[in-house]
């Protein structure tokens, strides 16, 4: 059974379906199982995410977003006072310009971003397909270390103004240091480059389940059952309900009446001779169909 054009006096949005073959005994037409994986599936059917392009993506996201967050920020409140008296920044994201940060956050980022590209690329094309001699998991495994060993860097370094041995005497005992911390939004950017690179790592390891479409779930493909048939196959008739006949066919015996055999076209033409006196027409030999 397959749907076809809505015939006139049908409302609209109901879709009709043309009867298939009816099989020999009055069964009335087999409804068609529905079909595994055929007709013309969605894009977002056909969509197989792993756990990998789940972790990654969302890592080099959280390294993106909070970039412009506090990446270092003064950890003296004094100073922390005179700069906010003055109008001056008390912290510096990850693009900031002033301090020693760019142009290696810089690239941090674009890494970042490289992975989002990669992880896009990976829906659309094959796995094994080489970029610059790199296979697509192979340039996320570099893109995605490279990020969390440099935040690792800045996280773990002493971060302040003052630079020289020669310059930490008694002049300066007083004067603020000018130290500087690990932000609260270059923390989240470590989180999501360890992410990253986890993810890659277990990727590289083909160690990458698929978590969309969900596992035990098939798409089922096919035309919905006629009213009032069964969802799969078809069910005999009940010894005791009549089965239905095809038009202009002989009637068939009932279980009412076991082996009484319907008249055939000799007996009848018979019986109609001797209505009629007995001169009627001798019966026509039986004819045999090939």
């Amino acid at each position: 059974m397959y749907p076809s054009e809505p015939q006139p006096g049908q409302p609209a949005g109901e879709p009709s379906y043309q009867p298939g073959p009816e099989p020999a005994g009055g069964y009335g037409p087999v409804p068609q199982p529905p079909q595994l994986g055929h007709g013309q599936p969605s894009a977002f059917a056909s969509l197989r995410v792993r756990l990998s392009d789940a972790l990654i993506g969302g890592g080099a996201l959280l390294v993106f977003l909070f970039s412009f967050a506090p990446f270092i920020s003064y950890d003296d409140r004094e100073l922390v006072r005179r700069l906010e008296d003055e109008n001056l920044p008390t912290w510096f994201s990850a693009w900031a310009l002033e301090t020693f940060l760019a142009p290696l956050t810089w690239w941090v980022i674009i890494a970042a971003i490289g992975m989002l590209a990669l992880v896009g690329a990976g829906f659309t094309a094959s796995r094994d397909r080489q970029l610059l001699g790199f296979r697509l998991g192979q340039a996320q495994l570099v893109l995605a270390y490279f990020a969390f060993v440099v935040l690792a860097g800045y996280a773990l370094s002493a971060k302040t103004l003052v630079f020289g041995s020669e310059l930490q005497d008694e002049s300066f005992s007083d004067a603020p240091t000018g130290e500087m911390s690990f932000g609260w939004g270059g923390v989240f950017m470590l989180l999501g480059a360890l992410a990253a690179a986890v993810a890659a790592t277990f990727a590289y390891l083909d160690i990458d389940p698929v978590i969309w479409p969900l596992p035990g779930k098939a798409q089922l493909v096919g035309p919905p059952p006629q009213p009032g048939q069964p969802a799969w196959g078809y069910q005999p008739h009940s010894p005791h309900q009549p089965a239905p006949q095809h038009p202009g066919a002989a009637p068939q015996p009932t279980a009412a009446q076991p082996g009484v055999a319907p008249p055939s076209d000799a007996t009848s033409q018979a019986d109609q001779g001797e209505a009629d006196g007995g001169h009627g027409s001798p019966p026509a030999p039986p004819q045999t169909t090939p």
